[in-house]
């Protein structure tokens, strides 16, 4: 937890007896104390190294034996040394001859006078404690949010939703290749209607199980607001987002429909639709992992599947039991769904060559009225 704690750019002190090798590891810097003396000072892995290069300076006769490493603890070893009056006292006069010291005190007076400043700013202002939460401003402590979220994220993780965004419009268009059938249409943008639902959560859920943790303890010290956390969360899956979405929606639109259908218009519209369904979609779901944290693993799976079932397609809205149909008007899904289907098929052409009666029946303004999204109104449902 400490450790964790750490990644939040605070300073942890702690004090330890001969700690385990993968806990000695785990620290930035150590120091080693002997009779209120420091005996070493610097990064856990150079702790032996630099020990024993004191000794052997020392007796440079290599007559006096010097504990070997081999797979022992260094915090044992060193330990075991300070414990012989001999080594102890060579181990701190190296230390105080190195020039370890003068950096520290350097360090020391130059954190002071920042610090100094820092108060007296913060004091002149509103008179209040400089680790209050008004210490700075929005722009900045959004920044800061920023600035650790983007430092954490992995490679995978920034490709993620570009890669998984390409792959399933590309997989969509080619199973819904040139259809030539209005419900194969409406079939194909369904599916793809569910990707923000399925695809955000992950990488969400991924980022605010650390996020939180860390959030949790600044919280207690009285640093932070939850709706910085919020904000800045919104804006960073919103902008990661924008790039794939366009891109999916550009290539399932370019394989799905034939080439005689392209209208530029009608893919803006395409595009802007569903951009609002994915930024509907990450305001829901930063609902519920940031509201319901503990649940939030178990409630998304079963929200994404319930706003599939109740998109429209599966089911019309004119023949859903009346106790269901208050879920069409929750769910992002059914206007997503419903604008694209209206979008897509209020000017389809199938070529038919049939008769005028089969013709309609395969007609993009006949799926619309037996979906019962002849009236739609894509603007509004974007609103």
């Amino acid at each position: 937890m400490l450790n964790q704690l750490s990644k939040s750019k605070r300073t942890i002190i702690l004090t330890i007896h001969q700690p385990r090798l993968e806990i000695f590891h785990m620290f930035h810097k150590i120091v080693f104390l002997c009779e209120g003396q420091v005996a070493y000072f610097g990064q856990p892995s150079q702790a032996y190294e630099v020990c024993t290069m004191a000794l052997k300076r020392k007796f440079a006769s290599k007559n006096q034996v010097i504990p070997g490493l081999e797979d022992q603890n260094p915090a044992d070893i060193i330990v075991d040394m300070l414990g012989n009056h001999k080594f102890r006292n060579i181990l701190i006069e190296h230390y105080n001859q190195s020039r370890e010291p003068k950096w520290v005190r350097r360090a020391i007076n130059a954190a002071t006078k920042d610090a100094n400043i820092s108060i007296s700013r913060k004091e002149s202002t509103d008179g209040g404690s400089p680790l209050g939460r008004g210490g700075a401003n929005v722009i900045s402590r959004l920044s800061a949010f920023e600035a650790r979220a983007a430092k954490r994220a992995s490679f995978p993780q920034l490709a993620y939703l570009p890669a998984i965004f390409i792959i399933y419009g590309t997989l969509l268009g080619t199973v819904y290749l040139n259809t030539e059938s209005a419900f194969l249409v409406v079939s194909g943008f369904c599916v793809y209607s569910v990707a923000s639902a399925l695809f955000m959560f992950p990488i969400m859920h991924l980022y605010y199980d650390k996020t939180l943790a860390l959030y949790k303890i600044e919280h207690m010290d009285g640093v932070g607001w939850a709706y910085d956390l919020i904000v800045q969360g919104f804006t960073r899956f919103v902008t990661l987002a924008f790039i794939p979405v366009i891109l999916c929606a550009a290539i399932l639109y370019l394989l799905a429909m034939r080439e005689d259908q392209y209208n530029l218009l009608v893919f803006l519209q395409l595009v802007l639709v569903n951009l609002a369904l994915n930024q509907t979609w990450i305001a829901l779901l930063l609902f519920v992992i940031t509201g319901f944290p503990t649940y939030a693993i178990r409630l998304s799976p079963v929200i994404s599947a319930v706003a599939g079932f109740a998109s429209g397609f599966f089911v019309p809205i004119g023949q859903m039991p009346p106790w269901y149909c208050w879920l069409f008007y929750i769910n992002p899904n059914f206007y997503g769904f419903s604008s694209t289907a209206y979008i897509l098929l209020s000017n389809f052409n199938n070529n038919c060559t049939k008769s005028e009666l089969e013709c309609y029946i395969g007609s993009g303004d006949y799926i619309l009225r037996q979906f019962q999204f002849d009236q739609i109104n894509p603007y509004l449902n974007i609103l």
